[in-house]
């Protein structure tokens, strides 16, 4: 019927991919984010060991999330998924503020805007 040509972001032959990837890849990506940004201004903008360490896993993340799309053009496979739409969303937000209000810029591993160069 008309629910087989259905578009879904949950598609069931890469619903074990998109979980991989949003587990591996995408959560511990914002988690960075969020603990780098908590972390310095906790610190009253120090940059602590767990600072560091946050904004070494962003970068880290984001080159292995580089490397994945070098392969392919979305992050579960051939078609635009829900972890795509978060990474999107994730990575937009990264641009257009947390960048320069956590000062990310100026971190080992930055090479410029994601989304908004």
């Amino acid at each position: 019927g008309d629910d087989d040509n259905k578009p879904t972001l949950f598609p069931e032959n890469v619903e074990n991919e998109i979980h991989r990837r949003h587990t591996e890849l995408v959560r511990p990506l914002i988690d960075a984010i969020d603990t780098a940004g908590i972390e310095y201004f906790k610190n009253e903008r120090r940059v602590t060991a767990e600072v560091s360490e946050a904004r070494t896993a962003i970068f880290a993340k984001l080159a292995k999330l580089n490397e994945l799309l070098e392969e392919r053009r979305f992050v579960a496979g051939d078609k635009l998924t829900a972890v795509d739409i978060l990474l999107a969303s994730c990575l937009f937000q990264f641009d257009a503020a947390y960048l320069d209000a956590y000062f990310l810029r100026e971190c080992e591993g930055y090479q410029g805007s994601i989304l908004l160069s």
